[in-house]
């Protein structure tokens, strides 16, 4: 809706929710008419974590952030990776969001306090600690349990 049509992301490889939320951008997207191209998505694993932009992928975004060719936006995987990616860019002479847009998972504290606070989706936590209380109840009481899509609501802050 805010018109970027160079859109990138970096997500995490080595869990299930990295995939399901990379998925959801893409199914989002698709939607709007829209792609995220393979080449402006970065992939990651726990074991790289704490050098996530020291990482070939994510350098040659960056690179290509610098030189104008890459993402307009970029879609974290959390906010600790879109903390980091904006201390990153802002290191690098980038403006956020005027140069590159920043957009993550969880609304966290770390949304809130980053240099520029970051545009990022929430879902309700009383609502997932009460849902997964539940659950597991139910299945010390032997019932059947499924599993729970929650919707997420997009808090816009000053990163996008």
């Amino acid at each position: 809706d805010r018109g970027f049509t160079r859109i990138g992301g970096i997500f995490k490889r080595d869990d299930r929710q990295g995939h399901e939320r990379f998925r959801g951008v893409c199914d989002g997207l698709a939607q709007s008419g829209k792609s995220l191209p393979d080449d402006q998505v970065c992939w990651f694993g726990t074991e790289s974590r704490g050098t996530l932009f020291q990482e070939e992928d994510t350098c040659r975004l960056m690179e290509e952030i610098a030189g104008g060719k890459g993402p307009e936006a970029i879609v974290c995987y959390n906010d600790e990776v879109a903390f980091g990616l904006v201390k990153c860019l802002l290191s690098a002479g980038r403006r956020v969001p005027e140069d590159v847009a920043v957009v993550s998972f969880d609304n966290s504290n770390l949304s809130w306090i980053s240099q520029v606070p970051i545009t990022s989706l929430s879902y309700e936590d009383r609502n997932i600690g009460r849902i997964a209380a539940q659950k597991l109840v139910d299945i010390l009481d032997g019932r059947d349990v499924s599993s729970e899509v929650l919707p997420w609501t997009f808090i816009q802050k000053e990163s996008s």
